[in-house]
């Protein structure tokens, strides 16, 4: 049985087999038996490298942080993770000055980025969703409809799976959405940074 540890743009987590593309960590969420007994251990949510200096960890091993996996760096944005300082240091770098830039706060800090994805989060979580229209989301957004993820890229909107993006979805363009991906990280998108997903079609 695979472990619970594969998470979806809804920030919820799995047990399936299929293999991540980025790994990342809430703090510890698992005991002994490798079972999920919450759903984060506070508010900093990351994203990290599947490969940093030929590092080999046993997942969810015993008093150590439990390993996340997600299908890309997209995914991990919906689900309201951001890239790890320190293993993905010029990632974050990045993503932080592109926050300033859509916020004119230049001097936020990560604990700062930190309680505002947090409280977006927990809305979410919660079933509180913010809409837009289509024709308004920059790439790299996640939607809900019908009770499925899609991604906003190109123009178009690709269904999610944990295997890949199976197939696109035809939307009138001012048609409004439930959006996925925090708010805060649309206008970080807006501001010109650019996820990475693995459109894999």
């Amino acid at each position: 049985m695979p472990l619970q540890n594969r998470v979806s743009p809804w920030g919820t987590l799995h047990s399936v087999s299929a293999r991540g593309g980025l790994m990342g960590n809430r703090g510890r969420l698992h005991n002994q038996a490798k079972e999920i007994t919450r759903l984060y251990q506070g508010k900093s949510w990351i994203t990290c490298s599947l490969i940093y200096k030929n590092v080999s960890r046993e997942v969810m091993s015993p008093n150590s942080y439990t390993e996340l996996f997600f299908l890309d760096e997209a995914t991990a944005f919906a689900a309201g993770h951001r890239p790890c300082s320190h293993c993905q240091h010029e990632r974050a770098k990045q993503f932080k000055m592109f926050w300033g830039k859509a916020f004119g706060q230049s001097k936020t800090t990560l604990k700062e980025i930190d309680a505002i994805l947090h409280n977006e989060r927990i809305d979410i979580a919660n079933g509180v969703y913010q809409r837009a229209k289509v024709n308004t989301l920059p790439n790299g957004t996640f939607i809900e409809l019908d009770h499925c993820a899609y991604l906003v890229w190109g123009g178009e909107l690709f269904k999610w799976s944990f295997l890949g993006y199976q197939s696109k979805h035809n939307i009138d363009s001012n048609s409004v959405v439930s959006l996925l991906t925090p708010c805060s990280i649309i206008e970080v998108f807006r501001a010109g940074f650019l996820t990475r997903p693995s459109l894999c079609i």
